[in-house]
């Protein structure tokens, strides 16, 4: 239904908590505190006794402020617009970019924030905001609506903040309430954001399903509200009026506002995967956003790997212990789908510092090149965002490896940008083995291909003071060695320079063909004089 666009996702508070923003319970504190200042002789309440006289109903308790405000919106609206303005940056929420990434051509909400609106207009995606009446007429077919299904900060009138004005829309008359009717029809609504205590959803869903009966079962698909932990009453009650549950933290694991955050984030991010084939947005030409949660996911994943493999080593052929090389890590199938999201997303302006350094951390360890065109698509994305050390790792390791080195090659990258970076020292340590172990097997005739050409392409870039900042003595002396005794057995390797774009050893590499073609030559002379024999 996601990926066919007939999911009308409806949000409450919790999908905003995720940003720091105030509960309702939060937000009539400091109500309370606003109204009850200036009220002449009569003594003010505690949030406390007032909740406790109100059965902890925030309809009613927002009621009673109304009154003490003088039946006045105005002192009420005017707290709640600056405890609602965020702190941080609408993209810093992982739930809000992935909701874009559904790609839902409506969105409703019973929440006075604007972070929905905001979230779309930094991914520069169209959304328009629906509140009032006027809004409704005036409709751009071609943008999300933001639906304000209890109204908006900047218009009084269309606030639905007292148990009056609540019971008030249950007669759902209202053009909001027409339009949620005619939105819903073929379509299913996923309930997100709400908690135990908002049985509103529970009568609003009630009323509209009344509403709603002579509307063909078969275009009336079930709906559906995610909630954290289950509850079998609540279950039952739900399911009565035609709202499944599905329950993302069914062992009760997450402790910590920042736990159920993560819950509702990596939630948002499987429906996103599922729904967009390619990672593209349902209904759209536009590729997804890459969200916090993914790049949280991988760094996750890469941390696993690196913990079961702590300290284990892989020899090269001929090599000593002491040459070893750390193992590589291969990516597990649920890692290898997150880097192709990677891959395939479109990665945020604002958010480009974040995919560095995780591109960086990907660099390290993980073996891409079992997925070639993961690595092609992340190299020719951040290739054009400047130097990194990820980067110039990255790349500097793959080009030892034929297949990776020929997807690199066709592409048309920003060599600059690569070669300006400059990798780690431990890095820089892996880099150097790798080029040991592909020079002392050519030089042994242990090997036969051109993973050696590229090999001193890179050996010849850290000479000239490239790819390591800063190269202690040692490890500089060591590359020198190394060209020295390769050039025993490749001479075009004394005189070859790299260039700043891609390597071209291509001397280096007619001379490992012609190593190759007499070999075989002498090979095929043996055999001759055998047969003669």
């Amino acid at each position: 239904m996601l990926a066919d666009r007939r999911v009308i996702p409806f949000l409450g508070a919790g999908f905003s908590a995720v940003q720091g923003l105030p509960d309702w319970s939060t937000l009539l504190k400091d109500v309370a505190e606003e109204v009850q200042s200036d009220v002449g002789d009569e003594p003010p309440l505690g949030y406390s006794e007032i909740a406790m006289a109100c059965g902890d109903d925030n309809l009613q308790i927002a009621e009673y402020l109304y009154l003490r405000a003088g039946n006045s919106i105005g002192p009420i609206r005017h707290v709640m617009t600056k405890a609602l303005q965020g702190t941080g940056h609408p993209l810093d929420s992982s739930a809000h970019v992935e909701l874009a990434n559904l790609g839902a051509t409506q969105v409703y909400t019973t929440n006075f924030d604007d972070l929905i609106e905001e979230a779309y207009r930094a991914l520069n995606l169209p959304v328009e905001v629906i509140a009032l009446p006027r809004n409704l007429a005036q409709t751009h077919y071609e943008r999300t609506q933001v639906v304000k299904y209890h109204g908006d900060l900047r218009h009084d009138v269309t606030l639905v903040l007292t148990e009056a004005q609540y019971y008030a829309r249950l007669d759902f008359e209202s053009p909001m309430d027409l339009k949620f009717r005619s939105d819903l029809l073929g379509r299913a609504v996923l309930f997100m954001g709400y908690s135990f205590r908002d049985i509103n959803i529970r009568v609003i869903w009630f009323k509209l399903m009344e509403m709603m009966k002579d509307v063909p079962v078969k275009d009336r698909p079930p709906s559906y509200i995610v909630r954290l932990a289950p509850n079998p009453v609540l279950d039952a009650l739900y399911e009565a009026v035609g709202l499944r549950t599905i329950i993302i933290d069914p062992e009760g694991r997450a402790q910590t506002a920042e736990e159920r955050s993560l819950l509702l984030d990596e939630f948002m991010l499987a429906l996103s995967m599922r729904a967009g084939g390619a990672a593209q947005i349902p209904g759209t030409s536009r590729s997804m956003f890459v969200s916090p949660v993914l790049l949280r996911l991988i760094e996750r994943a890469i941390g696993r790997l690196q913990s079961a493999r702590s300290g284990r080593f892989r020899t090269f052929p001929r090599l000593r212990q002491s040459q070893a090389t750390p193992d590589r890590f291969v990516p597990s199938a649920e890692l290898l789908s997150s880097l192709e999201q990677l891959a395939a997303r479109e990665v945020p302006t604002e958010h480009m510092e974040a995919a560095r350094v995780t591109l960086a951390l990907i660099a390290r360890r993980v073996e891409l090149r079992s997925s070639v065109n993961v690595l092609v698509a992340l190299v020719e994305r951040f290739s054009r965002y400047g130097p990194s050390s990820g980067l110039t790792y990255l790349v500097s390791d793959s080009l030892m490896s034929a297949s990776s080195r020929v997807a690199l090659l066709q592409e048309s990258l920003s060599w600059e940008a690569i070669w300006a970076g400059t990798v780690e020292l431990d890095d820089a340590r892996v880099l150097i083995e790798r080029i040991t172990a592909e020079v002392i097997g050519h030089v042994d005739g242990a090997y036969e291909d051109e993973d050696v050409a590229y090999a001193i392409d890179l050996g010849q870039r850290i000479m000239q003071g490239q790819i390591i900042k800063d190269t202690p003595d040692e490890m500089m002396e060591e590359v020198r060695q190394l060209m020295y005794r390769v050039a025993e057995t490749y001479p075009a390797a004394a005189s070859y320079k790299p260039a700043l774009g891609p390597p071209k050893p291509s001397d280096i590499c007619r001379e490992i063909t012609q190593r190759i073609d007499a070999r075989r030559t002498r090979e095929e002379e043996a055999d001759d004089s055998s047969v003669e024999i």
